[in-house]
């Protein structure tokens, strides 16, 4: 007897029959070949999935019955309909699963098919909290801003907020903050120097996340002051999602709490330097980009143009 292995979902095995009392194949008949499916997953807590052998198919159209077994894993399980084409297997738990389907045809002929199933724990639920914009930067003449908030959960479905509260987490005393506890608020009254804002929320399970805004108000009539930093070098992203960055803490160089006014960059491979712009900011020149973020940390972003990752350009903060 011989043994026939077609490519599939796990695999399929033939098993021609033999004549009776002369132990030749029979070579009118052509055995079934059986498919118990793709492989399939589930997430706990629910525990039950179908089990497909419809797409079992015999040249000669005379299958005759259909078997689904256990194979292997844990030992919590039950199949609904062990000789039906079309059943589900429920009871389920976490662990690797493998059940089988043997299909018989009028002249004893089988075919047998595999299928895996991982039932799989689902992961934590978190709520994330995030802010829009990141960073601001406003001129004195324009003191206001509006803060949006946004929330999902890890599973990236709406989550139901109990709580929502905007609050200032650090700067200059003059400010108004008109709705606190909405997704989106206008903060005004603002004067010179760097405010941080702080969005925090909570939903109906408990779960509670945060996220910060940083806004930075320039009174552009005081004179202007600058430090150099040199010679800095990037840091790489290897992802190729990303950009690369350069951080600095702005605390080294300028006065805590004093509001950037602007950030050129000098790189080597021009020689000169180029103003670089906030984030989202459109302008003619897309190769670098700013932020400020926790009120102190400076990232300036190279996506692409420019240099090369070992350019250590020289950076500028005017305040």
């Amino acid at each position: 007897m011989a043994l026939l292995i077609i490519p599939g979902c796990q695999k399929h095995i033939i098993e021609p029959v033999t004549e009776p009392n002369t132990g030749r194949d029979t070579a009118s008949n052509h055995p079934p070949i059986a498919s118990a499916g793709a492989d399939k997953y589930l997430y706990l807590p629910d525990n039950t999935i179908a089990l497909d052998a419809s797409a079992s198919r015999d040249p000669d159209n005379d299958i005759i019955s259909f078997i689904w077994k256990y194979i292997s894993g844990p030992a919590s399980y039950t199949i609904m309909d062990s000789s039906a084409k079309q059943t589900s297997v429920t009871n389920l738990i976490a662990g690797e699963y493998d059940f089988g389907i043997t299909i018989t045809d009028t002249k004893g002929a089988i075919g047998k098919d595999t299928c895996h199933i991982s039932v799989l724990t689902p992961p934590l639920l978190g709520l994330s909290v995030s802010v829009s914009p990141i960073y601001s930067l406003l001129n004195l003449a324009t003191n206001s801003e509006v803060l949006s908030a946004g929330a999902y959960l890890t599973n990236n479905t709406i989550p139901n907020l109990v709580n929502k509260q905007w609050r200032k987490i650090s700067g200059p005393g003059n400010y108004l903050i008109n709705s606190p506890s909405a997704m989106e608020t206008l903060v005004s009254g603002l004067t010179s120097g760097v405010y941080q804002f702080e969005f925090k929320a909570s939903d109906v399970n408990g779960l509670v996340d945060s996220a910060q805004t940083t806004v930075s108000v320039v009174d552009l009539s005081t004179p202007n002051q600058d430090t150099i930093i040199t010679n800095q070098s990037w840091t790489v992203d290897v992802t190729g999602f990303g950009c690369n960055y350069i951080q600095l803490n702005l605390d080294q160089y300028i006065p805590a709490g004093t509001p950037v006014k602007k950030v050129p960059i000098k790189p080597d491979c021009v020689g000169s330097w180029t103003e670089v712009f906030v984030t989202s900011v459109n302008t003619n020149n897309d190769d670098y980009s700013y932020l400020i973020f926790n009120a102190h940390y400076l990232e300036v972003y190279w996506c692409q143009g420019g240099c090369n990752t070992i350019d250590t350009p020289d950076i500028k903060i005017v305040y």
